[in-house]
């Protein structure tokens, strides 16, 4: 008697929760709690070096966990659902345009006045952290579907933007307000640092995905961690 044999077939993997639940953890560490929105406010260096890029990864972990991740496994699953890791080129198009837009996004709210009216009124404070987790969402999707080539442009025209930004500000030609002169300098080192990290960071998603999606203690530990964390900055 012959069996039927489910079809195998490509897909979208549904939310994965314990990338979901990691992403809100982070934002909340990031956004509203204290630990870090404290700290934030009386530093410029934690403002732009921390806080903002806490952000953007709290969005990439976001988009991983709703579209797939860097370096999910290849190969159609029988009877089952599995993400195909994105092929350089495909959907080249809006991949383009949603790099661009993070780069200006992240970009726009570092003009001095733009991030001083930002500060000083809670509305647009809060619209800042969200372009922030749209941003890092933006660039998750779109970095492994452009070609090698263009995804070396776009971390090279990352790097143009925001190196003079931040060396201007180590060298104190950019002040902000809300926050002493001599705050732009630690902030400007700060930004550079994180830059560094987020280059490395995208180098090594592909590996780091692999790494996370076999290692369920390892899920498991950082997002205790996350969770504690987030816990902590809600807690008087």
């Amino acid at each position: 008697m012959a069996v039927a044999v489910p079809a195998r077939v490509w897909g979208r993997v549904p939310p994965r929760p314990w990338e979901l639940a990691a992403a809100v953890a982070l934002a909340l560490v990031a956004g509203p709690g204290r630990l870090v929105d404290e700290a934030a406010h009386r530093s410029l260096a934690v403002h732009m070096g921390v806080q903002h890029w806490l952000l953007a990864g709290a969005g990439a972990l976001g988009a991983w966990a709703l579209f797939g991740r860097p370096g999910q496994r290849r190969g159609p699953v029988e009877g089952g659902w599995r993400a195909r890791p994105p092929t350089p080129g495909s959907r080249a198009g809006p991949a383009r345009a949603l790099a661009l837009a993070g780069l200006v996004t992240v970009l726009v709210w570092h003009v001095p006045a733009l991030f001083g009216w930002a500060v000083a009124n809670p509305l647009p404070h809060g619209l800042m952290h969200l372009s922030y987790l749209g941003a890092g969402a933006a660039a998750a999707w779109a970095l492994p579907r452009l070609p090698p080539f263009e995804r070396v442009l776009v971390v090279l025209g990352g790097a143009a933007l925001m190196g003079p930004l931040s060396l201007a500000m180590l060298a104190g030609v950019l002040t902000y307000p809300g926050y002493g002169v001599g705050e732009a300098p630690a902030a400007g080192v700060a930004m550079l640092v994180a830059m560094q990290v987020a280059w490395v960071g995208v180098a090594l998603a592909p590996a780091a995905g692999r790494m996370w999606g076999r290692s369920r203690a390892l899920r498991l530990a950082v997002l205790v961690v996350l969770v504690l964390a987030a816990v902590a900055g809600f807690v008087k």
